[in-house]
């Protein structure tokens, strides 16, 4: 049952983020389902990501209202179907990226920024690919886009429907394509199984890219039948400031030769091999700094001023 999976892997704490995607197929058409699926989880939704809406400039927004969450859109206008969204938490400090949400043939998109005081500010882009566009010039369109200085030093997350089947990566081109274009920008799948199942195909579609190591991530597939597409989610712990919601305290870390020894003793008993095992040597020295700062704020005392 999938509350208790969330549940076992978390507990309701301010410093976590819980990710999902869903492939929705009309909002309009499943959003009774939608909405009662998530109030079921005891552990909230911090941003769901919405692709195929087929919402429209004229789609009033109240209809889709769910309590303690904003929604935000980027919708067709010239024809039906397609659009992604997102619902945000009302607790997290937001922002949209205009620049980077679009809608266009081959490439739909939506970015959003969370402000993380005293952490990396976190983007998480919604991305939909229409299934007959060229996934060539999305490949090359994605790439393009990861290559933008703005994404420099941010924790991202890229999550959608690309209409790729990854399972097919080894034998197919535009699979490959992509692929290694999000693996040339440090972008890890999470996912690894089918995310569409029929009676004759099995699809690894529906995704979610980070673009850091973490200690503590959990990720998999809901199984739902909301829509044909099971969603995909990630949780992470510690990627938020333990009181991002309100204003951070200001201080500084006392040093003293006790914390100094208990910093080396922790440094030194500490089990490394999960750096060692990285492949990309960005990935290696975040997963290092991750781990070393989180040892560090364990050890020193922290002095308001």
């Amino acid at each position: 049952h999938l509350q208790r999976e969330i549940i076992s892997l978390s507990s309701n704490d301010r410093n976590k983020l819980f990710i999902s995607h869903f492939n929705i197929r009309s909002l309009n058409k499943h959003f009774d389902e939608f909405r009662s699926f998530i109030n079921e989880l005891e552990f909230k939704h911090s941003i769901i990501g919405l692709s195929e809406t087929w919402l429209n400039d004229t789609s009033p927004s109240s209809l889709f209202n769910m309590d303690g969450y904003s929604l935000i859109t980027n919708s067709r206008t010239s024809k039906r179907g397609g659009g992604v969204g997102f619902y945000v938490t009302q607790k997290l400090n937001c922002e949209r990226l205009e620049d980077f949400s679009e809608m266009s043939e081959t490439f739909e998109s939506i970015f959003i920024e969370i402000k993380a005081p005293n952490k990396r500010n976190i983007i998480v882009g919604e991305i939909y690919r229409p299934p007959n566009s060229n996934a060539l010039d999305f490949g090359e369109h994605i790439h393009n886009l990861l290559s933008n200085r703005y994404f420099d030093n941010k924790t991202c997350f890229i999550m959608g429907d690309f209409n790729l089947n990854l399972l097919n990566h080894h034998d197919n081109l535009p699979c490959q394509d992509f692929l290694n274009s999000m693996l040339s920008k440090s972008y890890i799948p999470l996912t690894r199984k089918p995310t569409r199942i029929s009676d004759s195909t099995s699809t690894l579609i529906d995704n979610i890219f980070v673009n850091g190591s973490f200690s503590d991530i959990s990720s998999g597939i809901i199984v739902s039948d909301v829509t044909d597409h099971f969603p995909v989610y990630a949780l992470v712990s510690n990627i938020l400031q333990g009181n991002s919601y309100q204003s951070p305290n200001t201080g500084i870390r006392v040093m003293s030769e006790s914390n100094l020894n208990k910093l080396r003793e922790s440094l030194r008993s500490a089990d490394w091999s999960f750096v060692y095992n990285k492949n990309n040597l960005n990935s290696c020295f975040e997963t290092f700094f991750g781990h070393f700062n989180g040892k560090l704020q364990l050890q020193y005392t922290f002095k308001k001023i």
